[in-house]
């Protein structure tokens, strides 16, 4: 399926990518959907396929198999899979349930604002922030760094202009 995604980006000449960084093909594929709309279709199919995914793990983790297991069997990231078996075993497995990039961009906006403040008073760890927010604790974790790596870019940049 990735190959797909290196062929839109080779065949359409917006990126010459010399390297296999998965991370660079999705900044180049967002970058494509901001100015063409047939991308959603490709991201909107790669959901669809960890949507089935995720439906067989929670399969075989009814059979008791483990994350590690599940993970080498469909090719999924291990965390992933790990808080997939997470939220079955706490029965927060909910097929079709709103996830954090369903919500429109000012929502997101505000959540992450709550996870920003929510992480800075230190009252919950980062699971309860991802359980409130409808999201995975990766997303957080990313959301914070963010925050503090623009809290550093800032005080180094008015530190050099003092």
């Amino acid at each position: 399926m990735l190959a797909a995604y290196y062929k839109t980006i080779f065949t359409l000449n917006i990126f010459k990518l010399y390297s296999t960084d998965k991370t660079t093909v999705f900044h180049a594929l967002i970058y494509y959907y901001k100015h063409n709309k047939r991308v959603n279709l490709m991201l909107s199919e790669k959901r669809a396929s960890l949507a089935l995914k995720r439906r067989k793990a929670i399969r075989q983790f009814a059979q008791g198999k483990g994350y590690k297991y599940v993970s080498k069997k469909l090719e999924v990231n291990v965390w992933t899979v790990r808080e997939w078996m997470r939220a079955y075993k706490a029965g927060n497995y909910k097929p079709g349930a709103k996830k954090f990039w369903d919500f429109s961009k000012e929502e997101r906006a505000l959540r992450r604002k709550s996870m920003i403040e929510l992480s800075q008073k230190g009252l919950l760890s980062i699971r309860q922030i991802a359980e409130m927010n409808c999201c995975s604790e990766k997303t957080v974790r990313r959301v914070i760094n963010e925050y503090k790596a623009t809290l550093l870019e800032e005080s180094q940049s008015s530190q050099s202009i003092a």
